[in-house]
C-alpha cells in the first residue's frame, strides 16, 4: 500500500514537472550561443525542453587548415542567400562590418546580426566564418532549415572541420534527423576524440531518442572533458534516474544545481530522486524551490 502511494505521488509530481517546464524553459547563464529545442523527442516525450547549451562560436574556424579528406559525402549546396541592398550606413562600416555583426550578435540583436552577416555573405558567398556564424543565428531565430543549408555549405567548404560537424549534428538532432546527426557527431569525434561538445551532443542525441542507457557514457565523457557544463550534469541525472541509478542521479542533479542554481528543472529532478530515496521532506523543499523559480 505504501509503495502504491509513493508511485502515485511520484507520477503526480512528474506531471507537475511537465507544467513547470512548459512555463519556464531552462537556461544556462553565461552561454553565448542559442539553445536547440526538441521538435520531436522520439519514442519517449521528455517532460522538459532541451535547452541551455550550444558550443561557442570559435574565434577562428581554421579555414585554411589542411586536413585529411573526410569519408563523409560532401553535401550539395541547396540554396543561395537572398541578395540584400547595402545601405549607405552599412557601406560606411567598411572593414568593420564583421565586427559590427559580431557585436550585434553578442548584444542579442539577432535581426541586425542576421542582416549584417547576409551582407557579408553577399560579398564572399563561401567564407566559412560567415556561413558558420549565420547558421548559429538562424538556428537561434528558429530557422533550422536555413541553418542546415548554411552548415551544409560549411561542410562542402571544409568537410573535416570539427566545429562545423558538431554543430550540424546538433541541429540535425533538433529536427529529428537522428541517423544523420549521429554520423556527423561520430565523424567529429573521430577527428577529435577529446572534443567535449561532440560527446555532449552525442549524449543529448540519445536523450532525444529516449535511449537513456546509451546517453550515459557520452555525457560522462563530456563532463570529464568539461566539468563546468551544467547541462551535461543535468541530462546525466535524467539518464541515470531513468535507468534506476538513483544515487548516481542524485549526485548529477546536485552538481547541476550547484553549477546552475537558477534551473528549475534540475531542482525538480533532484526532488524526484529524493522522493525515490524515501526523503520526502527534502524532496518537498526541492519542489518548492523549483516552483518558485518557475514562477519568476
Amino acid at each position: 500500500m505504501r509503495n502504491n502511494h509513493r508511485r502515485k505521488l511520484r507520477r503526480r509530481r512528474q506531471r507537475e514537472a511537465v507544467e513547470i517546464a512548459a512555463r519556464t524553459p531552462t537556461q544556462q547563464g553565461g552561454v553565448a550561443d542559442p539553445p536547440l529545442h526538441i521538435t520531436d523527442a522520439g519514442p519517449r516525450t521528455l517532460p522538459f525542453e532541451i535547452t541551455e547549451y550550444q558550443p561557442p562560436v570559435p574565434d577562428n574556424l581554421n579555414v585554411d587548415a589542411t586536413v585529411a579528406d573526410s569519408p563523409t559525402p560532401i553535401v550539395e549546396q541547396t540554396s543561395t542567400p537572398a541578395k540584400l541592398e547595402i545601405s549607405e550606413e552599412t557601406s560606411a562600416l567598411g572593414d568593420n562590418l564583421e565586427l559590427a555583426a559580431e557585436n550585434a550578435a553578442s548584444l542579442g540583436d539577432t535581426q541586425q546580426a542576421l542582416r549584417l552577416y547576409r551582407i557579408l555573405l553577399r560579398r564572399d558567398s563561401e567564407d566559412l566564418n560567415t556561413l558558420y556564424r549565420l547558421a548559429v543565428l538562424l538556428d537561434q531565430s528558429g530557422d533550422s532549415q536555413e541553418a542546415l543549408e548554411m552548415l551544409d555549405r560549411c561542410v562542402t567548404r571544409e568537410p573535416s572541420n570539427v566545429a562545423v560537424r558538431v554543430n550540424r549534428g546538433a541541429v540535425l538532432a533538433s529536427v529529428a534527423r537522428y541517423a544523420e546527426a549521429e554520423s556527423d557527431l561520430r565523424e567529429a569525434l573521430g577527428l577529435d576524440p577529446s572534443n567535449s561538445d561532440g560527446h555532449f551532443h552525442l549524449g543529448l542525441l540519445e536523450v532525444r531518442r529516449g535511449r537513456w542507457t546509451d546517453a550515459i557514457q557520452p555525457l560522462r565523457r563530456a563532463i570529464e572533458l568539461d566539468a563546468s557544463n551544467a547541462t551535461a550534469h543535468f541530462y546525466l541525472g535524467e539518464a541515470l534516474n531513468h535507468v534506476d541509478d538513483i544515487y548516481g542521479a542524485l549526485q548529477a542533479y546536485q552538481r547541476a544545481t550547484e553549477l546552475h542554481p537558477q534551473n528549475p528543472a534540475a531542482f525538480y529532478g533532484l526532488g524526484i530522486v529524493l522522493d525515490r530515496l524515501g526523503r520526502p521532506e527534502e524532496a518537498t523543499q526541492m519542489y518548492r524551490r523549483s516552483r518558485e523559480m518557475a514562477a519568476r
